[in-house]
């Protein structure tokens, strides 16, 4: 029988009678139990087998799973015995039982906390916290469902706060580590917490402190992407680690909640700051500075003391040590055939070659010049081989498009998803880029003085360059090893900006939707066949942190591909399309120059703009579908999101 599943009276570890199921979810279930050996009650969480499979997870496990004894505090859960059962292989802890409930039941009773009973919570969590960190602990997994609210026991206080799971999270995250190393749930975890390898410290708790205190008083969780039907791993990660944090009182107003107290944005910042040196450092300093806040003696913004602690930092090549600096100097030139002798023959003292020959050295080539520049050989687009461009239907009047682009007909369709909302639309004759523009590419534009180099978000500008590379590795300017990648990370503006330098233009959301489906009007890019690695880049960071958390979603993408972030435009020829482009499902999602308004309403008053294609973030199977939409603010600066021009 599962470990999920066990019946009344049924013996587990030779030692547990089985009462009666007190709950289950993502990571196994908890039973009333009474402990033979003693003839006390208790509570049996037990998780699900294969969690901690190597011998010597398990004997961590087991000494783990004891740390609370360690916590001076009377705010941690006991736990009286824990181990790994041989016959189901499923880790134990019996801890003591507690009658209550958690924080996520609370509130989704009784609604929003006042500032003096949210206080009254945060104060015996935070000494909880505290203690552990004053030994060395950090808990990695706080969140409403780990903090339980216990009948007390005194004739002083009603309840008796009770933090659960320490040292639970450390053992999982190991047990994960082929995968990510990212443990935690989704909306509770810290950003360094998506990091394969980062240290974690106090911090981590302090970003999931600031969180929990915004919950009691507003009811719900901060992040939008934990909403309800809203919910989604990659929206989560987005907001996480790129989106610009709103100051709490903003978030709680357009959430529909309560005013908050005077001092709790300050506060609130000063945990959620994405750079860990600029957290508050530890519990204890953040109850210190929340406590005056929540009694309505409103504060400026705390000091942030951060006591020495290792930070582990991104990886990056030297030559993007300096930024500011490098790509102020790039130099990019295009190896198309009528340019060849920019770089050839007796001028360059070099020898002429075939075009053939200038593409390989445009893919392997960075050369570093008089000055410190760099110069980038640009790869003509790629052509797709036959095989990969499959018939889109009648013979259609062949237009003159560049090199690099390929034509797509005038068309009357109706956009939308067949079996949901639509709107009848006519698009023209069009000629579309092939790939998404590279990063090289874009480059050219840079130099030429069109375009401006992307730089860190305007709200990062104090953080020094260090913390901008450790939050956004995955932003491909600056990376010479990824030259031939998507340009992501621009605006709308910086994506306009390059069309029309280019004498091209961004394509309208029609018009995409026309180009990616074809005149079939196919399910995905490349026909009917589900997602695979072969056709898409997709599936990465979003599933390795929803797998590591145990986070499922309706129509997952199960398949890993073998690129960690994006991959060079172009690469998967299986998923090219009808009329032959590249990346139209994956890799990055690409900006269009359509508000984002309902499918049946051509004109509307929004902020955000339309984004098409999914990307190398896209977790669930219909983000990949070519009807898929997404929006955001045109000011954005997202790794998941670059272009392709029309003409």
């Amino acid at each position: 029988m599962s470990v999920l599943d066990l019946s009344p009276g049924a013996l587990f570890a030779g030692d547990f009678e089985i009462v009666r199921k007190l709950g289950a979810g993502g990571m196994g279930a908890v039973y009333v139990v009474e402990q033979r050996s003693t003839g006390r009650r208790r509570a049996l969480k037990l998780m699900l087998p294969g969690t901690v499979e190597r011998a010597e997870l398990r004997a961590k496990f087991e000494l783990e799973a004891r740390v609370g004894a360690r916590i001076k505090s009377e705010h941690v859960v006991e736990v009286v015995s824990a181990g790994v059962d041989d016959k189901s292989g499923a880790p134990w802890l019996a801890m003591e039982l507690l009658d209550g409930d958690d924080l996520s039941a609370v509130v989704a009773r009784s609604g929003p906390m006042s500032p003096g009973d949210a206080l009254d919570v945060m104060e015996q969590v935070c000494h909880a916290l505290a203690a552990a960190h004053d030994v060395g602990v950090v808990h990695r997994d706080l969140k409403p469902e780990n903090v339980f609210m216990a009948t007390s026991r005194r004739t002083t206080s009603a309840t008796t706060v009770k933090v659960l799971d320490f040292g639970i999270a450390k053992v999982v995250e190991e047990a994960r580590a082929t995968n990510t190393g990212a443990l935690g749930t989704p909306f509770w975890m810290s950003p360094e917490q998506t990091e394969r390898n980062a240290k974690i410290g106090p911090t981590a708790d302090v970003w999931a402190i600031g969180l929990l205190a915004y919950f009691l008083l507003v009811g719900k969780p901060f992040w939008l992407s934990a909403e309800g039907e809203r919910q989604s791993v990659h929206a989560f990660l987005r907001e996480l680690l790129f989106d610009d944090i709103p100051p709490a009182s903003t978030r709680a107003a357009e959430q529909g909640g309560p005013t908050l107290p005077a001092g709790f944005d300050a506060w609130f910042a000063s945990c959620l700051a994405r750079s860990t040196d600029s957290r508050l450092a530890d519990a204890r300093a953040a109850f210190e500075a929340l406590a005056p806040v929540l009694r309505g003696q409103g504060v400026d913004a705390p000091a942030v003391v951060s006591a020495p602690r290792d930070v582990v930092r991104v990886a990056t090549p030297a030559a993007v040590e300096e930024p500011d600096h490098v790509v102020g100097a790039a130099k990019t030139v295009a190896l198309d055939a009528d340019a060849e002798d920019d770089l050839v023959g007796p001028a360059s003292g070099l020898p002429r070659r075939s075009g053939a020959t200038a593409a390989l050295v445009g893919v392997a080539l960075v050369a570093l010049v008089g000055g410190g520049g760099v110069i980038a050989l640009r790869r003509p687009s790629p052509a797709a081989p036959p095989s990969a461009l499959p018939s889109s239907g009648a013979p259609k009047k062949p237009v003159a498009c560049p090199k690099g682009m390929r034509d797509v007909a005038a068309a009357r369709y109706k956009m939308g998803d067949d079996d949901g909302a639509q709107r009848e639309v006519d698009v023209p004759d069009l000629c579309v880029d092939t790939t998404e523009v590279s990063v090289d590419e874009y480059g050219a534009c840079v130099e030429g003085g069109a375009c401006g180099a992307p730089k860190a978000e305007a709200s990062w500008a104090n953080i020094t360059h260090e913390d901008r590379q450790r939050f956004s590795p995955y932003c491909n300017w600056g990376k010479p090893e990824r030259f031939e990648h998507p340009m992501n990370c621009v605006t709308l503006d910086e994506a306009r900006a390059f069309c029309a330098w280019a004498r091209k233009r961004l394509p309208s959301e029609a018009e995409w939707e026309h180009a990616a489906r074809g005149d079939d009007r196919r399910a995905y890019p490349w026909g009917a066949e589900p997602p695979s690695p072969s056709r898409v880049n997709a599936c990465d960071v979003a599933c390795a942190v929803k797998r590591a958390a145990g986070t499922t979603l309706a129509s997952p993408i199960t398949f890993d591909d073998t690129f960690p972030s994006t991959s060079p435009v172009g690469a998967l020829p299986e998923g090219a399309n009808a009329f032959g482009l590249f990346d139209l499902a994956g890799n990055v999602a690409e900006w269009t120059d359509s508000p984002f308004c309902p499918v049946t309403t051509p004109k509307c008053e929004s902020s955000t703009q339309v984004v098409r294609g999914g990307s190398w973030m896209s977790d669930v199977v219909f983000a990949l579908r070519v009807t898929a939409r997404d929006k955001i603010a045109p000011h954005t600066r997202s790794p998941d999101v670059g272009f392709r021009c029309v003409r």
